[in-house]
């Protein structure tokens, strides 16, 4: 199968926007799309096998058991992974029994067709191995019911799909403008192997209307909340009225509240109705709705709302740990990375680079209590829920192309910024003579209980002329050209700058001190703790030094949220070293505080001063 370079949004996409027949163009806006994430069916599609017959092996080979249709698989020798729906057609061969064609049905949810643009496109592909036979499909309609019975009208069928080729399709419905219909896919091949069917999408106009609700995913700080829908008549024709129904979910109600809306709303114009009496907010709580409209007697498609209710909306930041070290040549992917993500986000996202197996790792962070990086080096911890490589890999006819979506840092960044934390943090940290001095500040916009909550405080900082090269497998490989400048530079860049090397953690503790959040927090109340380090041996210069304060939940190991601040005071060098160096200045120390009797290339401390061999 062909490899897949465009960016695959992965989940069904029921939109706000409902709308029945209107003449003119419009904007294009899907309807509903699948482009499958994963190996999991999705939940809403029905599937039906309506031959009953056995797989052959082959097919079970392919993942298939008795009595499955239609089932999710992952397209082979493509990366990053693709998935799609498969139907198999080769069955096992019974003696005296003639072979039939499959007789699979894989059935959308009905919706909406709201303009005469309408359009279903999807990509399919006749996948065989050993019979090179095409598959024969067909999409049915119905009208009415979502049972195979149902399907009374057939709008295409496919029969000559080139074999081990993605085709692109496309087909209007124009037919079924301003009716509610379900669609089918029909596996009925005969004696073939695997019918792949990916990219499905219907979308067209907005069509004659749309509403909105104010039913946002977060809303701030508001303690009284009325919810409203808002109808606005895009035709150019005036619509007289709409029903509004409205259900709550969760747990869900059979009984809806239904809105008449009598007057009739001229052309271009909207009418704000409200769907709810005034509530009283809680903040931490979510409403959970089921929003759908009806005018002249037809049916929008519905959606669901989930409102959460915050005191304020919190300030985000995104911890990425990365797993990496001097020595490792791959490691300029995740330098790469980094460096694309910082100009994306800015301080959205706070770096740490934990070194591994050379002079920058840090006892103790690569632990239970700190960090794992099973997927090698380089890779990385986003918030310590995700871990990922830096970048994927994807292909553009030829040539390779690196990026930070498609499985890599981004993708788990943007999965992350989904979401709102339950709390905003800030921090300060302060140099007095060797010590270090610690305090953040925590607010939650939502009450908690029994939490298991504590602070880490992470020590970072930029090495300038660190006198070590990083290696660097890039080089002089025109295949890495869009991994920044890497390919252009030699196998050990000489004296590199490492940025957001970890140096050490507040009382050792990489998983966060206990203790510093109480077990029941209040809404909008600052939460104080206070602690100290000692400044690391390895510091080179603490004006180079940031701290990032990480609130954990213990239960979880998830990272909540953060902040960094740069390390205020201290001089521009470390001017002391413990141990025996005073006494002896003419010792040679590693910037771990070992003594090094035979000095190799780099920077050392001795006589309490930086030197540099």
């Amino acid at each position: 199968m062909r490899n897949i370079s465009t960016p695959k949004r992965k989940k069904l996409l029921l939109l706000a926007l409902l709308a029945c027949l209107q003449a003119g163009a419009q904007e294009t806006i899907p309807y509903l799309e699948y482009t499958f994430e994963n190996d999991q069916m999705p939940a809403e599609l029905m599937t039906y096998d309506l031959d009953g017959k056995t797989p052959h092996f082959t097919a079970e080979q392919m993942g298939f058991d008795e009595g499955q249709a239609w089932i999710c698989m992952r397209e082979d020798n493509v990366y990053p992974y693709n998935y799609f729906v498969g139907s198999h057609s080769r069955h096992k061969k019974v003696t005296g029994v003639e072979i039939e064609a499959a007789n699979d049905w894989l059935v959308l949810p009905s919706l909406f067709v709201r303009s005469e643009d309408a359009m279903l496109s999807w990509r399919s592909n006749s996948v065989c191995e050993n019979l090179e036979t095409t598959s024969t499909y067909h999409i049915k309609v119905a009208l009415q019911g979502e049972k195979p019975e149902d399907f009374t009208e057939n709008l295409i069928t496919v029969d000559s799909d080139p074999i081990n080729g993605w085709c692109e399709h496309k087909v209007s419905l124009a037919k079924y403008a301003g009716k509610r219909v379900s669609l089918a896919f029909v596996n009925q091949t005969y004696n073939g192997e695997l019918l792949a069917v990916d990219d499905i999408m219907i979308s067209g106009g907005k069509g004659a209307y749309e509403f909105t609700t104010n039913l946002a995913p977060y809303v701030c700080g508001q303690q009284q909340f009325t919810p409203q829908l808002t109808f606005t008549n895009l035709s150019d024709k005036d619509i007289r009225g709409f029903v509004v129904r409205v259900r709550d979910i969760d747990p869900l109600s059979s009984k809806g509240r239904d809105i008449r809306v009598d007057e009739t709303i001229a052309s271009h114009a909207s009418k704000t109705v409200d769907i709810n009496s005034e509530m009283s907010v809680v903040y931490g709580d979510t409403l959970k709705q089921w929003v759908n409209v009806e005018v002249d007697g037809v049916q929008s498609d519905a959606v669901t709302t989930s409102t959460v209710f915050l005191s304020f909306e919190p300030r985000q930041h995104i911890v990425i740990e990365e797993g990496t070290g001097n020595w490792c040549g791959w490691c300029p992917k995740g330098i790469y990375a980094i460096q694309v993500l910082l100009e994306k986000y800015g301080n959205t996202v706070l770096p740490i680079c934990v070194h591994s197996d050379d002079v920058m790792e840090v006892e103790g962070y690569i632990s239970d209590e700190g960090v794992r990086f099973p997927l090698g080096y380089p890779s990385g911890q986003i918030n310590r829920k995700y871990e990922s490589e830096p970048l994927a890999e994807v292909h553009e006819g030829r040539k390779s192309i690196f990026t930070t979506l498609h499985g890599g840092f981004e993708t788990w960044v943007l999965k992350v910024l989904e979401s709102k934390p339950m709390a905003e943090v800030s921090v300060e940290a302060q140099v007095q003579d060797k010590t270090i001095n610690l305090t953040s500040h925590t607010t939650f916009c939502m009450p908690q209980q029994g939490t298991d909550l504590r602070m880490a405080y992470i020590i970072t900082e930029d090495w300038k002329n660190s006198g070590l090269a990083q290696k660097n497998y890039l080089a002089g490989n025109s295949d890495y050209e869009t991994i920044g400048d890497f390919s252009s530079q030699p196998s050990a860049i000489k004296d590199f700058d490492f940025e957001f090397v970890a140096r050490g953690a507040a009382q050792k503790a990489f998983g966060g001190i206990k203790g510093g959040i109480p077990t029941d927090v209040e809404v909008d109340k600052v939460y104080t703790h206070t602690t100290s380090m000692s400044i690391p041996a390895a510091v080179s210069d603490i004006q180079n030094c940031d701290v990032t304060a990480m609130l954990i939940d213990h239960k979880t190991g998830h990272i909540v949220n953060a902040a960094r601040v740069k390390v205020m005071g201290g001089a521009n060098q470390i001017d002391f070293i413990e141990g025996d160096a005073k006494s002896q200045p003419s010792a040679l120390y590693d910037l771990q505080g070992r003594k090094i009797s035979q000095p190799a290339k780099g920077i050392y401390i001795k006589g309490g001063q930086k030197v540099k061999y």
